[in-house]
């Protein structure tokens, strides 16, 4: 049986931009997605390091603080009716997921806009599949002190390998980080764009 372990993984991407309209929004290859795929299955949106915790609208979700000075929220996903991809094995033959954050005005939230080459794993019990591991959707340079108490709305993209497309989204209430926030794994730039923590690698 897969379950988290305590090694964490890196992965680099490329720089993305585009545009929200409810499709995916880049056509770099860091995101799968350049065209318009079928939609096909379901994905849903949670949190959770280490398990898939679901969201609902207007839940409380707490901004943490990174070790390297920078700060995420943490994010997760489920999905049913797409390819989960080859557990065990990272890279290009998996589902691309991506997370995004905006503002009510539409404004950008988050730091990060390619997606994660990542495998899901069967839930224990149930007919769904859930990302191997929470990951880090880190904030914009200089956005913490504007985001507290602010309405932010997080999506969360999937597209498998047959290029089935699910979508969902919630709105949630950010919380500023407490004091006590001891500071999970981060994510930092390298020149070769930016660099997304995993937080944890599976293994048997």
């Amino acid at each position: 049986m897969w379950k988290a372990g305590a090694l964490f993984v890196v992965f680099v991407m490329a720089a993305c931009s585009g545009d929200d309209d409810g499709l995916p929004r880049s056509t770099n290859t860091c995101w799968r997605g350049e065209e318009r795929v079928r939609e096909e299955g379901r994905i849903e949106l949670g949190t959770g390091f280490m398990k898939f915790e679901p969201l609902v609208d207007e839940q409380e979700l707490q901004v943490q603080s990174g070790a390297q000075g920078l700060h995420h929220f943490v994010v997760n996903a489920r999905m049913w009716g797409l390819d989960p991809g080859d557990i065990g094995n990272e890279g290009v033959d998996q589902p691309q997921t991506r997370f995004s954050a905006f503002f009510e005005d539409g404004s950008v939230v988050d730091d990060l806009d390619c997606s994660y080459p990542l495998f899901y794993v069967k839930e224990d019990g149930g007919d769904a599949y859930d990302l191997y591991a929470g990951r880090l959707l880190v904030l914009g340079e200089g956005l913490l002190d504007a985001i507290g108490g602010k309405r932010i709305r997080i999506v969360a993209e999937v597209v498998d390998v047959e290029q089935g497309y699910a979508r969902d989204e919630r709105w949630i209430v950010a919380l500023p980080p407490s004091m006590s926030d001891a500071g999970a794994p981060d994510a930092s730039t390298s020149d070769s764009g930016p660099v997304d923590a995993g937080v944890a690698d599976a293994s048997e």
